[in-house]
């Protein structure tokens, strides 16, 4: 056999991996990127509404009647429902979770702990903190989903 004859024989063969090779390797890619999609559109459809539509309205209504902030319990609803619906999620990204649990919990405690205020301004500090209480946590969420 000439060298030609040897080189068009490793080249067909080369081919012939490659051409057996290939489905099964875009099988197994494609099975991965459809678990991860999966994984990404449940928790958009169990964070996201809550998080990104009802959570600032709940946070908007929030307000001062005299010394007391009112209106806090959707807001603290909405959270709680939350945690209750990602805790599966801790034994798929531990970091992710453990991260989004601890911004839902520090929004939480600010309602929870800041229920009366003596002055206007600790009031306007409150709605500042909580502000950026939320803020942090769509980020949080946008840079893992989006």
């Amino acid at each position: 056999m000439d060298l030609l004859g040897m080189i068009s024989i490793v080249i067909s063969l080369a081919a012939l991996a490659v051409a057996i090779g290939t489905p099964f390797v875009e099988y197994f890619l494609q099975k991965r990127i459809g678990k991860d999609n999966a994984l990404a559109d449940y928790l958009r459809n169990q964070i996201g509404k809550p998080l990104f539509n009802d959570l600032p309205i709940a946070v908007k209504k929030i307000h001062l009647e005299g010394q007391d902030i009112k209106y806090t319990d959707e807001a603290i609803n909405i959270i709680r429902n939350v945690l209750k619906s990602i805790i599966f999620y801790e034994n798929v990204d531990k970091k992710f979770y453990e991260l989004l649990k601890a911004r839902l919990q520090a929004i939480e405690d600010h309602l929870v702990k800041n229920g009366t205020v003596k002055e206007d301004s600790e009031y306007i500090f409150f709605r500042n903190q909580l502000d950026e209480l939320v803020a942090k946590l769509h980020k949080t969420i946008a840079k893992e989903l989006f």
